[in-house]
C-alpha cells in the first residue's frame, strides 16, 4: 500500500492469506498516518469489524470464518507482524510467490515459465528447525504440565502452556498456520492466528510471563537437531 510501486504477487490462501491482509492494514499504521489500522479511511479493516458494511467484491467473511469473530481477527492483526513476513516484503527484488512447497509445486506445473527459486517457498527458510516433539517436550517441561496436555488438553483459550506450544511451534518449526493446526487438532487455522496473536499481547504486558516463553524458545535454539 505504501510500499512504492504496486507489485503483485501469487499467496496460497490457506497458509498465508490472513498474514498478508495483516501485513496490508497495518501499513498505514507503519507509515506513521495513522495510529490504528481501523483508522485509516482508505483501508478496508472497518469493514473487517463491521462486516455487514463490507461492499459484495470485499469477501470479508471468507478471511473472519477462520477467526470466529471480528473482534479475534482485530486482536491478530494489531498484534504486528511476523518478522520474516516483514523481510519478504523489504527484499530489494520482490519475489513472486509466497507459499509451501507443495504450492509452488503446483504453480510450476501451470505457469512453468514463471521464474522461481528453491527459496520462494516460505518467507525465508532455515537450514535447521527444531521437530514439533522437541517444541512440545520443552514447553511441558518450562511449564511443569504433561506433554499431551499440551498437545491435546483443554480447549486453546483455557491452556496457557498449550497456547504458548502453537505459538513457538509455529515460530520455530517453519510451519505454516494449517500445518500447525493439523499438529494440535484444531479445525481453523485462525485459532491458531488467535493463539499466537494472544501470546505476543502478553508477552507485552506480563514480563515473567515473556520469560518463560523466552526460556523455552532459548532452549530450543541451543539444542543439536
Amino acid at each position: 500500500m505504501v510500499r512504492g510501486r504496486y507489485k503483485a504477487i501469487l499467496v496460497e490462501a490457506e497458509a498465508y492469506l490472513a498474514a498478508v491482509i495483516r501485513y496490508i492494514h497495518l501499513n498505514p499504521v507503519q507509515a506513521n498516518f495513522v495510529t490504528s489500522p481501523e483508522g485509516c479511511r482508505w483501508s478496508s479493516h472497518p469493514r473487517y469489524l463491521k462486516p455487514s458494511t463490507a461492499p459484495s467484491w470485499l469477501r470479508v467473511k471468507d478471511v473472519l470464518a477462520d477467526f470466529g469473530t471480528p473482534r479475534a481477527f482485530h486482536a491478530f492483526v494489531v498484534v504486528g507482524n511476523e518478522d520474516a513476513l516483514e523481510a519478504f516484503y523489504e527484499t530489494g527484488r520482490q519475489r513472486p510467490v509466497l507459499g509451501t512447497e507443495g504450492f509452488l509445486g503446483w504453480v510450476k506445473t501451470k505457469a512453468p515459465r514463471l521464474r522461481l527459486s528453491r527459496e520462494h517457498p516460505r518467507y525465508e527458510r532455515a537450514n535447521v528447525h527444531p521437530s514439533v516433539r522437541q517444541v512440545l517436550q520443552q514447553v511441558a517441561t518450562v511449564f511443569g504440565v504433561e506433554v499431551p496436555t499440551v498437545k491435546k488438553g483443554r480447549r486453546v483459550e483455557a491452556n496457557q502452556a498449550r497456547q504458548v506450544a502453537i505459538y513457538l511451534v509455529k515460530r520455530l518449526c517453519d510451519l505454516t498456520l494449517q500445518e500447525t493446526a493439523t499438529h494440535f487438532g484444531v479445525e481453523s487455522y485462525g485459532v491458531v492466528g488467535w493463539a499466537c496473536a494472544q501470546i505476543r499481547a502478553k508477552q507485552l504486558s506480563d514480563s515473567r510471563f515473556k520469560k518463560r516463553v523466552q526460556k523455552v524458545e532459548t532452549a530450543m535454539r541451543q539444542q543439536k537437531f
